[in-house]
């Protein structure tokens, strides 16, 4: 694979993806729209956990992107005939995921950005060299599992499913994993269970970066084990649909 095939498939993706707006308002600017409604108020009743409040917003907009770059995109790439005419090319499926992949970190850097201008314009959050560093290496490595998750939503459901299954498996996740609001204040059913759930899991990995404290270990493994199941359901549906569409 050569860079100027990655990148061409890339730069494809980028444009085509800006000019659907369908993508462009859940994943950059649903995050910075939610937080106004959920973070805001509480970043300025309690300064002291805007740090964390933030991260937590983060997370959701890393996990937007996770959803609907993959989940969404590689079922409508499937039904795609520009799609199923590159796979006839010599250059094999590589370039087309590694331009997903690019995309991906494209519009989640965007979306994040949209997020802490917003943030840091209107709350009193602001956080040191140190704590970027920390929770953006927190935000890549935690965003694996779910991209898994995605890739595995994209080879199972058709495009025209693919948005309701996204939304109906990504909203009550982020919502029961305590990233809307603090997981105390989550109803007594749902506090049970948040725990075991892999978007809190990144949850509590994004708070500890924020805070300069130690990963907790127990939701690093246990976002691990999601991640192996994730990407080896991606995997296996990925293969499966090779195999269908292309034998």
């Amino acid at each position: 694979m050569t860079a100027g095939v990655w990148l061409a498939h890339a730069g494809s993706e980028v444009r085509q993806l800006l000019r659907s707006p369908g993508y462009l308002v859940p994943t950059l600017i649903f995050p910075a729209m939610l937080f106004s409604f959920f973070g805001l108020t509480a970043a300025h009743q309690h300064p002291q956990a805007a740090q964390t409040i933030l991260a937590s917003w983060s997370v959701y907009a890393v996990l937007g992107v996770a959803f609907y770059q993959f989940g969404v995109g590689f079922a409508q790439a499937r039904e795609m005939q520009w799609t199923t005419y590159l796979r006839t090319l010599p250059i094999g499926p590589g370039p087309q995921i590694f331009a997903k992949l690019t995309t991906a970190v494209v519009f989640a850097a965007l979306a994040i950005g949209i997020l802490w201008a917003f943030a840091f314009i209107t709350t009193p959050v602001s956080y040191g060299l140190g704590q970027v560093l920390r929770l953006a290496l927190a935000l890549v490595l935690g965003s694996i599992p779910f991209a898994g998750l995605g890739i595995a939503i994209g080879n199972t459901v058709s495009a025209r499913t693919a948005v309701p299954v996204a939304n109906l498996i990504f909203l009550p996740m982020t919502f029961a994993g305590g990233l809307w609001w603090p997981p105390s204040a989550l109803p007594g059913a749902v506090q049970k269970i948040s725990p075991y759930l892999p978007t809190r899991m990144f949850g509590e990995i994004a708070w500890a970066a924020v805070d300069g404290r130690t990963i907790p270990l127990a939701p690093a493994s246990g976002l691990a084990a999601y991640g192996v199941v994730f990407l080896g359901f991606a995997a296996w549906r990925y293969r499966s649909e090779e195999r269908r569409r292309f034998r």
